[in-house]
């Protein structure tokens, strides 16, 4: 696991308890933001999290919902 070390377990720490949104229902783009970001998609793949785990259902759930529209092709990144 990449985070079993000193500084992966920061950085760990740091996405688990700040990138995740109460209100967005999702990890997001950056700290504190409510922004949704379509890289919140590579943590199952980087090990970070299982696919599986129901903030990574909810982050895909809310990038789906977020970043597509009703044809499911994807929007063009908002910086608001």
């Amino acid at each position: 696991m990449p985070w079993d070390d000193a500084v992966g377990n920061f950085v760990y720490r740091a996405i688990e308890t700040q990138a995740w949104s109460q209100s967005a229902a999702a990890f997001t783009q950056s700290f504190g933001s409510d922004g949704l970001d379509a890289s919140a998609l590579m943590l199952p793949i980087v090990g970070f999290l299982p696919g599986t785990d129901p903030r990574v259902r909810a982050t895909i759930d809310a990038i789906d919902a977020g970043l597509n529209d009703s044809r499911g092709l994807g929007l063009p990144l908002s910086l608001a």
